[in-house]
């Protein structure tokens, strides 16, 4: 009966602990050309992020973050969670932010790689558009000359037909 007491006590003088989580898509990361959630994970649980969270929030060289990465079965998502006593919880917050930036960051460089490709690709059918756009025109104006030159030359045969009438009947 006693070490419940004590174990009662005990546990109402212990700090609360929150657990601090966020959910992510990596397929959305840098707007969508990202990651599979798989690989985004194992770069997560490698630490790949961790000393620039650790910089970017200057939290000293000693400093280790226990960062939990979960993927809930067949889902494309991800959670990122951290557990932080009540006096740390805002600290937990803006790790989280930071890696969402850090992560945003990594896949800045691939998302914009494929911007350039897709505008390249654009570009190269809007300037195919163009000249197709222009070989019509210049067809449908050597159509009209065309067009012009024909009532010329029938022009021209009748009166030839008319002459020669004319001098046959003289």
């Amino acid at each position: 009966f006693v070490s419940v007491i004590a174990a009662a006590a005990f546990s109402f003088r212990m700090q609360r602990v929150w657990c601090i989580s966020m959910v992510l898509e990596p397929s959305m990361l840098g707007g969508g050309f990202s990651d599979t959630p798989g690989n985004v994970k194992a770069k997560i649980e490698s630490g790949a992020f961790d000393l620039n969270v650790i910089r970017a929030l200057k939290l000293g060289s000693g400093a280790e973050i226990r960062l939990a990465v979960s993927q809930p079965a067949d889902s494309t998502f991800l959670k990122l969670s951290i557990n932080k006593a009540d006096n740390d919880k805002e600290l937990g917050i803006r790790i989280l932010t930071q890696y969402l930036n850090a992560l945003t960051a990594f896949y800045q460089e691939a998302v914009d790689l494929q911007k350039d490709g897709i505008n390249r690709q654009m570009s190269v059918v809007g300037n195919t558009i163009k000249d197709k756009y222009d070989a019509i025109k210049l067809a449908e104006e050597n159509l009209k000359i065309v067009e012009a030159r024909e009532i010329e030359l029938i022009d021209e045969l009748k009166g030839t037909k008319n002459n020669t009438e004319q001098l046959l009947v003289k």
